[in-house]
């Protein structure tokens, strides 16, 4: 376990950390899903921020700040959506641990929401975009397995969205321009 002044330097260096040094990764998952949000499915997307100062402000009990609020035209009913751009073990499965989900939860609680979806993108495959509720993760994980399975976009339960080339190739150059570095899986 580090020392106080340890603890205190990294969150100092944290708060002081450029936006940009977030990774680049993480940033495309985020486009691609805002995008894909407004654009295939012509909902009202705000990202919520993601900075420690409104984090405190926003939550003030803690928990884990979604990437965005969703809600349907005309409608003041909104649900928080968390984009993952993350590995499936070959498309094979996906999981949150519950300490993120009890964080989820908590988020939820003190924002008045009552649904949020992940926005799935397998690293393996950043061609197709998963909407997986934290329900059915919460419900995976309480019966034992290890995550939500049956991520085949031929399954009918499955709700699934295409991410086309171009929209891809898009997202990853708004990344650059922005200034994130590191790496970003291929499109397939």
């Amino acid at each position: 376990m580090s020392d106080p002044a340890t603890i205190r330097t990294r969150l100092r260096e944290e708060v002081e950390r450029p936006a940009h040094a977030r990774k680049a990764s993480g940033r495309l998952g985020e486009i691609i899903v805002e995008t894909w949000l407004r654009e295939q499915c012509r909902l009202e997307v705000q990202p919520l921020p993601q900075d420690m100062g409104t984090k405190r402000f926003l939550l003030p009990e803690g928990g884990k700040r979604p990437d965005f609020a969703v809600a349907f035209n005309l409608s003041e009913d909104c649900f928080f959506v968390d984009a993952k751009l993350h590995a499936t073990n070959g498309l094979s499965q996906f999981s949150l641990d519950l300490n993120e989900i009890a964080d989820f939860r908590s988020a939820m609680r003190q924002l008045d929401v009552d649904h949020l979806f992940i926005a799935l993108l397998p690293l393996e495959s950043v061609d197709r975009l998963y909407l997986i509720s934290l329900d059915e993760i919460e419900r995976d994980n309480e019966f034992g397995s290890k995550g939500v399975f049956a991520l085949d976009p031929e399954d009918p339960h499955r709700r699934f969205g295409p991410i086309t080339r171009d929209a891809y190739d898009a997202a990853l150059e708004r990344v650059r321009n922005e200034g994130f570095k590191g790496d970003v899986p291929d499109y397939p």
